[in-house]
């Protein structure tokens, strides 16, 4: 079970079995349906709900059983699809909040594994291993991009690296509110610093910097809970189409691809009515 806290105190647990309960814990009495005006990201994904009452998940017209669904809320919108094992995720990492900030779109963290992605494609590895031709040219791509953008770069070896600890704290960080911090400090340790990021004693130093108490999540990640939440948004990830990292997924559904697209993705996120509900994946609408 997750517990996390939107900006007006909702409480908000995830059951295992499918049922999700919000409990309001506001000092000063609030209207029923209240939403936040950033909600936190929880699996599948998003909106805060502030109620004078503990409620099951049918009392919030901004939930469903599926998950929690950002409707009627002022600021747009865009979830952040990446893999802690790719290189062009990096890049939109390490820049991702300043562009967002300045283009007035709240980012909701989506972490995933693209090896399930892959495998279902017939891949056993990475394309740029898979095509050594590729691969030479994403590299000396980077090496290129992070010069101008003033990053470090150091190719990780081996290529590509075992993100599925990081994967499985960065869905619990997402509920918790540390992910962005704690991404960006995995995703500098990988790409800058050379280090294992498979390696527990990395991943604490990552969490040390991310926020109060996050370190404690370490202990966590061997929880079946845990573990099913990542299988899930992996799953969700294949049945929106995503076939790569990063990917920038917008209320409607269109899907923008790499890091190059990011700017486009954000102005389309700004340009959906407001009313347009967020799309479901197109297996879970059938």
């Amino acid at each position: 079970m997750l517990s996390i806290k939107c900006n007006f105190y909702v409480c908000i647990r995830l059951h295992p079995g499918g049922r999700h309960e919000a409990t309001s814990l506001c000092e000063r009495s609030m209207p029923d349906a209240h939403y936040s005006r950033r909600p936190w990201s929880v699996p599948n994904w998003t909106a805060g709900v502030c109620s004078p009452r503990r409620s099951t998940v049918k009392n919030f017209p901004g939930l469903s059983r599926r998950g929690f669904r950002p409707y009627g809320l002022g600021m747009p919108a865009l979830d952040f699809w990446y893999e802690f094992a790719s290189t062009y995720s990096y890049l939109s990492v390490m820049r991702i909040e300043d562009e967002a900030a300045r283009a007035g779109v709240e980012i909701r963290w989506r972490p995933f594994l693209l090896g399930p992605i892959f495998a279902g494609q017939g891949w056993d590895n990475s394309p740029f291993n898979i095509y050594p031709a590729k691969g030479r040219y994403m590299f000396r791509d980077m090496e290129r991009l992070c010069a101008a953008r003033g990053l470090a770069f150091k190719r990780p070896q081996p290529f590509p690296q075992n993100g599925l600890l990081a994967a499985r704290l960065g869905v619990i960080g997402a509920a918790e509110g540390w992910v962005a911090s704690f991404t960006r400090a995995v995703f500098h340790a990988e790409f800058a610093q050379g280090a294992q990021i498979s390696e527990p004693v990395v991943l604490a130093q990552c969490l040390g910097g991310a926020a109060p108490g996050a370190k404690a999540a370490l202990v966590r990640i061997g929880e079946d809970g845990i573990k099913n939440l990542l299988r899930a948004q992996t799953e969700e990830a294949r049945a929106r189409g995503l076939f790569g990292a990063p990917t920038f997924v917008t209320a409607d559904g269109e899907l923008f691809w790499g890091d190059d697209r990011m700017e486009q993705a954000l102005q389309w996120a700004k340009t959906i009515d407001a009313s347009v509900k967020p799309s479901a994946p197109p297996e879970a609408s059938k």
